[in-house]
């Protein structure tokens, strides 16, 4: 068995190496990573396999002992965007390790939680395998968009009787999770040059008042859940206009509705 340290040298390491891959989402590109994750799974001794499909890439890995209950370790690849990578006061896929920190797009989301499991699948490695049963991992696909990979794993039957998901909750346990609905708006106006406006009609305009309408609405919730608190509902894009000097003759919204467990899609 390693020491403590040799554990923590292994998990920066794989993170800081992790984070070097672009796995940026959009456009998605989880295959490199996906390679990368496989090898450290093989080298740890289980039946370690890429699944590729539609463009994107899940790394599985599986190991059995005894005749014991499934347990799924499940995190995911992908990340969202880094944005204006000049804003980041260290770029954001150095992987710089710092004043005991690791920095870079992804370390919390959720690379960090990926390479914490493989060190947790190293300690057991490094005993033997002190288990009895299955343990399933899976760093899956496009988490951040459409949950591509976790889609993938129903559709090949893949189950556990229970799972470890990995996500940045500052290590509070969570057993519940807010559903999501995407909603888009569209806007059509009456283009015409900026210089006479009143001949146009600005698709801006009506998109912006009905967002502010949906911020009222927001605040109408009066159900909640001991956990979760309330649902939630908030415009998180807006896009229109073609040139700076037309009025725009179309606009879309895009609204974010988180549900709680107890609702349905009726209510």
């Amino acid at each position: 068995m390693g020491s403590v340290g040799d554990l923590q040298n292994y998990i920066v390491s794989i993170l800081s190496s992790m984070i070097r891959i672009n796995s940026e989402n959009p456009p998605g590109r989880e295959d490199e990573i996906a390679s990368y994750v496989a090898e450290r799974l093989a080298e740890l001794g289980l039946k370690a396999w890429i699944d590729r499909f539609q463009g994107r890439a899940n790394a599985l890995g599986s190991i059995k002992v005894g005749e014991g209950k499934k347990i799924m370790l499940i995190s995911h690849l992908d990340t969202v965007p880094a944005g204006e990578k000049e804003l980041w006061s260290i770029p954001p896929f150095s992987g710089t390790v710092k004043d005991g920190r690791v920095y870079g797009r992804g370390a919390a989301d959720a690379k960090g939680c990926i390479a914490s499991m493989l060190g947790c699948l190293k300690s057991l490695a490094d005993e033997g395998w002190p288990i009895n049963g299955e343990i399933i991992f899976a760093a899956v696909a496009d988490e951040e968009s459409e949950n591509r990979g976790v889609r993938r794993l129903i559709s090949q039957g893949i189950k556990a009787n229970c799972a470890v998901v990995g996500e940045p909750t500052n290590l509070n346990v969570c057993i519940a999770h807010k559903g999501s609905i995407f909603l888009r708006a569209s806007f059509i106006g009456k283009a015409a040059h900026s210089c006479q406006p009143e001949r146009g009609v600005n698709a801006v305009y009506a998109a912006s008042e009905y967002a502010l309408r949906i911020e009222k609405l927001s605040k109408r919730f009066r159900i909640e859940h001991k956990l979760l608190g309330k649902p939630s509902l908030a415009v998180t894009i807006l896009r229109g206009g073609v040139k700076d000097n037309v009025i725009p003759d179309y606009c879309e919204l895009i609204i974010n509705r988180r549900t709680l467990p107890n609702e349905d899609l009726e209510s």
